[in-house]
């Protein structure tokens, strides 16, 4: 992930680890578990540094870290940069109500994507397409979150979807995901697990509160 040198990629693998560790910490873990836990974040958050600082001593690598780690990048500005291509996005999605279709933006004025999932679905599926996807996102949230905060002996198996899931929520806001497969994927699993979420597998113990 590192060596990929992609920030959204950092953000993604940072973000979901981070909120893994704190749903597992406050959901699952008892006062044994939560002080090994802390100590294996330190031990790693120091191996990690250590890690970096490593790779970052070669030249190549760290002047690529310190290109890529910029706030702004060289296609981020101008009308052609990357709020440019939202801005001109957003535009054909008030002028094109039923869509322009997929791959159509590139054989405009301005050929490169425009790196913002919600205003790509606007222009390319359309409005009501646009509505569909943003109504997908709000019914996964809703329902892989409001299943965390019940007790199953499936919540382990949810709680690194959720947070994989809300990384890429984020993420859609600077990169054109809709089209990523896995993104689909997380989706289904959610509601697959959600589906079966207080079932258990032959041998475990049925929790008090299960419903049958």
């Amino acid at each position: 992930v590192f060596f990929s040198f992609s920030r959204a990629a950092w953000g993604n693998l940072l973000g979901s680890s981070i909120m893994v560790f704190l749903l597992c910490f406050a959901l699952e873990a008892n006062a044994r578990m939560k002080v090994k836990m802390l100590i294996l974040a330190m031990a790693g958050g120091f191996s990690l540094v250590v890690a970096l600082g490593g790779m970052l001593s070669v030249p190549a690598v760290g002047d690529m870290f310190s290109q890529r780690a910029s706030v702004e990048q060289n296609y981020d500005s101008g009308e052609t940069g990357r709020f440019g291509r939202q801005g001109f996005a957003f535009e054909l999605a008030l002028n094109n109500p039923w869509g322009i279709g997929p791959g159509e933006f590139r054989n405009m004025r301005v050929t490169e994507e425009p790196h913002d999932s919600y205003v790509n679905v606007l222009h390319v599926y359309g409005w009501g397409g646009g509505l569909c996807y943003y109504l997908l996102i709000i019914a996964t949230l809703w329902r892989g979150i409001g299943m965390l905060a019940q007790r199953s002996p499936n919540r382990l198996l949810l709680i690194p979807l959720v947070a994989c899931y809300i990384s890429l929520v984020v993420e859609a806001g600077i990169i054109d995901a809709d089209h990523w497969r896995h993104y689909y994927l997380i989706v289904g699993l959610i509601w697959g697990v959600s589906t079966g979420y207080r079932k258990i597998g032959p041998g475990q113990e049925k929790p008090q509160s299960a419903l049958v």
